[in-house]
């Protein structure tokens, strides 16, 4: 077959082997362009599974230390002092009625994770239209309710229509040990 393929090639004329040529290079090239990007595809996932192991061997390494601090830092909770869902809730619109802030707040409770020695409850809180005193002042109020409640995310923003006023969004989550 190489023979017969070979004798075939080397009856053409010249133009039609360098066509035949060159479109055999073409070909070569295209298909070692995808086979490059699938190298390339290999490296990143290879790359991406190095890191992880490295990470989670890390986590491995130092489970003692990571445990006791965490069994440390929950010995200093007491557990009638911890919230659930609608302890939380109230709490902060407490800390907003006592800071000053009348009828324009809100929440949403987000799902509760639990790993069966804690559950930690979330909840997406909204303030609009609120000065920056009143909202220092309920920053405070949470503050003072440290570590029950913590702030995971803090935003705030200017009102268009008068700058003055702000409107402030965070997520409050509070850690709730069984009693």
């Amino acid at each position: 077959m190489i023979r017969t393929l070979r004798a075939s090639f080397l009856s053409r004329l010249l133009r039609e082997k360098l066509l035949l040529l060159g479109m055999l290079l073409i070909a070569v090239l295209w298909w070692l362009s995808a086979f490059g990007g699938q190298i390339a595809t290999f490296w990143k996932q290879q790359r991406s599974t190095t890191t992880t192991l490295a990470e989670q061997k890390q986590w491995l390494v130092n489970r003692e230390p990571i445990e006791a601090a965490a069994q440390k830092a929950a010995a200093r909770l007491e557990p009638g002092k911890t919230l659930d869902q609608t302890r939380l809730v109230n709490a902060l619109n407490q800390a907003a009625f006592e800071a000053g802030l009348r009828n324009n707040y809100g929440s949403t409770p987000l799902p509760s994770e639990s790993n069966g020695q804690f559950t930690v409850h979330s909840v997406e809180y909204q303030v609009a239209n609120a000065d920056y005193a009143m909202l220092a002042r309920f920053y405070l109020n949470l503050h003072q309710r440290a570590p029950y409640i913590g702030i995971e995310r803090f935003t705030l923003a200017s009102n268009r229509g008068d700058p003055s006023k702000l409107t402030l969004n965070l997520r409050a989550s509070a850690v709730e040990i069984p009693r």
